[in-house]
């Protein structure tokens, strides 16, 4: 969001502002920005957003007492078994992370393991989301600011490489600069 103070400053100090990543967009252009491309980026990031969320809460639930409740015992989440059975999923979040992508014994993830297991029933949608789900990568990040259409651009601060990530909560809380250990 933007603030009502920079919607009143000339274009130039808004674009400056814009390109610094101190906000989201420019508000002389719009939030609409380039003829809609603003709203297409994040319409089709609240899609796959939605299947991501489908398809990560039928893998938590799946793996919810073998995998999850044990794990957050041993981080001290919870005490007993069933303390951690009655939490919420997302007051577990680094368990649920780790049940659902740390490599197995056997050399995977519980994501590979149920697309594998599950591959005959799979939609060509779900397979490709649980495919990058597959690819995530674990890593710090500095914000470089705010890509033009939507989202943020990052740099990763191990590798070097550069992505441009779109997450709505990234966006209207990060800022250039800022340093952050996500998973992506």
């Amino acid at each position: 969001m933007v603030s009502r103070p920079m919607r009143g400053l000339p274009r130039p100090l808004q674009v400056a502002a814009y390109e610094r990543g101190l906000i989201p967009y420019v508000p002389a252009d719009g939030p609409e920005g380039e003829g809609g491309l603003r709203k297409a980026i994040l319409e089709r990031y609240d899609r796959h957003r939605d299947r991501y969320i489908d398809l990560k809460t039928a893998l938590v639930k799946a793996l919810w007492k073998d995998a999850v409740v044990p794990i957050a015992q041993r981080l001290g989440f919870a005490a007993t078994e069933k303390e951690a059975i009655r939490r919420d999923p997302d007051e577990l979040a680094p368990a649920v992370d780790l049940a659902l992508y740390a490599i197995g014994p056997e050399g995977t993830s519980a994501v590979q393991r149920y697309a594998r297991e599950h591959k005959d029933r799979l939609s060509d949608r779900d397979r490709q989301m649980l495919e990058a789900m597959s690819a995530a990568v674990f890593s710090i990040f500095r914000v470089e600011g705010c890509h033009r259409g939507a989202g943020m651009d990052l740099t990763d601060l191990i590798s070097g490489e550069r992505f441009w990530v779109v997450d709505r909560n990234l966006e209207a809380t990060a800022y250039a600069g800022t340093e952050l250990a996500l998973r992506l």
